[in-house]
This record gives C-alpha cells, sequence and structure tokens, in this order.
C-alpha cells in the first residue's frame, strides 16, 4: 500500500495535501499520513482523504514520533526516520558540550555512578524476595479436562518464573528488570572506577584539594583585611580554619583535604 505523506513545519500549519489539520482528537500532533477514501482506479485511489487521527507512531517502536503503524510507521525506512527524529530531539535536551580535563571528566562519571548504583539498590530493596504465587482457574465447560483453563501469573519479586511456550514453569528463574539495572550500573561504576584509578584521579583529586585550599585561604584573607582585625585576632581565625582542614570537620583527626602549613 503506498503512503501520501506531508509533514507540515509546525503544528500549526496545515497540510499541503490535504490542506487540514494533522491533529488526534485531544489536540496532539497526529501520524502525517491520510486515510485512503474513493474507488481504487488501477493501484491509485481516487480521492485523498482525511488526515490520519492516530498519534505520532501509535503501535510502533517509536511512540511520539514519525507515522503509526497503519500508514508504514513500522517499515525500516520509517522507524529510521523516526530515530533520526528522535536523537534530533535529544540532542536539545542534552546540552551543548563542555570542555573538560580527562581526570576531573573520570571522576564526575565515577560520582554519577555510584549515584546511579545507590538509586538501583534503594529500588531493588522494595521488592520481595520470592515471587508471588501464580493461580489456575480452572476451565467452567463441563466438559473441559483437569487441565483446561487459565493461569494468573503472581507478581515477581527479585526473581520471576520463566514458563514455555505451553504455559508450563521451566523451573528456571529470570532475575527483576531493577536487579538488572542495578548489576549494570555497578559494573559500569567498577569500570570507571578502574580506569580513574589507572589515570591518577587521585592525584588529580588532591590537586583540586590543594586549590580549593588555597582559594579558601586567600578569601579569608582578604576578609580579614577589610575586618581590620587586630593581629591576634586574624591569627587565631587562621589557626581555626588551618585545624579545620588539616583534621577534618569530623572530629576524628584524619585530614579530609591537602595538608597545609600555617
Amino acid at each position: 500500500m503506498s503512503t501520501l505523506v506531508a509533514v507540515p513545519d509546525s503544528d500549526d500549519e496545515f497540510c499541503h495535501l490535504c490542506s487540514k489539520k494533522h491533529v488526534t482528537k485531544d489536540g496532539h500532533p497526529a501520524c502525517p499520513g491520510h486515510i485512503r477514501n474513493g474507488k481504487r482506479k488501477g493501484i491509485q485511489f481516487k480521492a485523498l482523504g482525511d488526515p490520519c487521527a492516530h498519534e505520532l507512531g501509535w503501535g510502533t517502536s517509536h511512540p511520539g514520533f514519525g507515522l503509526c503503524k497503519l500508514h508504514g510507521g513500522a517499515m525500516p525506512i520509517h522507524v529510521r526516520r523516526a530515530q533520526i527524529d528522535m536523537a534530533m530531539v535529544a540532542c536539545d535536551t542534552l546540552g551543548v558540550p563542555v570542555e573538560i580535563d580527562p581526570g576531573t571528566a573520570l571522576l564526575e562519571l565515577v560520582y554519577e555512578w555510584q549515584g546511579n548504583v545507590a538509586f538501583y539498590r534503594a529500588l531493588v530493596a522494595q521488592l520481595p524476595t520470592h515471587p508471588e504465587d501464580d493461580i489456575f482457574t480452572p476451565s467452567e465447560d463441563p466438559e473441559a479436562d483437569e487441565y483446561a483453563g487459565h493461569w494468573e501469573r503472581g507478581a515477581i519479586g527479585i526473581y520471576g518464573r520463566t514458563y514455555h511456550q505451553s504455559g508450563i514453569p521451566t523451573g528456571e528463574a529470570k532475575r527483576h528488570i531493577l536487579v538488572q539495572l542495578y548489576e549494570e550500573a555497578s559494573d559500569r561504576l567498577s569500570s570507571y572506577a578502574q580506569a580513574a584509578l589507572k589515570a591518577g584521579v587521585d592525584e588529580r583529586q588532591m590537586q583540586l584539594n590543594e586549590a580549593l585550599a588555597r582559594k579558601i585561604f586567600s578569601g579569608v584573607a582578604k576578609g580579614i583585611d577589610a575586618a581590620k582585625l587586630t593581629a591576634e585576632q586574624a591569627e587565631a581565625i587562621r589557626r581555626a580554619i588551618f585545624d579545620a582542614i588539616n583534621e577534618g570537620e569530623d572530629g576524628r583527626g584524619e585530614p579530609v583535604g591537602p595538608a597545609l602549613s600555617a
């Protein structure tokens, strides 16, 4: 089946083929295809019908983009076009390139994936350990055998059951999707952490801490000068900041930043 498609430049414009807007009944952008009306004349229709009222990408692997499944949206060429449109939208939302040195980039990735691991771990912790039991409802047909009926699958836990095509459990287990995401995030965190260690990011972090400490002392010094404190007061403030940075805020005497000389 051939498909006539006309994509307006914006949601407010009319289709140049049917001179109508392609919108759903709820007023959302609709598939750019057309409903064919009229009688066939050879392989063509005599009249072009109304705009398709299905949502963009309805019934396809790319909902929200491109043609619906009734107008060829599942065809490889249209799937590819929809994927390109999706990528272009993603480029608008993912941001613009930011200059960063490799060491800092690796360190930020370690922090980010540690956050992802903690997030998925919290979700996995809410799952039940075992899946719920399946419930079998026998057929109401008096002539049916004892195996006739239907199964209602129980909710899965950390793992779920797998089934044969016949519906009989195979005895094997399948991990919950959240468990899979947690494990993938853990693997990703481990790979970034190893890469960061090989790249000497620990040394890079120390350099960043030292630079931050220098900025802090410089700022405090300017503040002390501006406040016109006495020499004794200024020295007491400098000493307190020095001790806090070198001993750590946890009170255990463990450095949380670079060791500084007074």
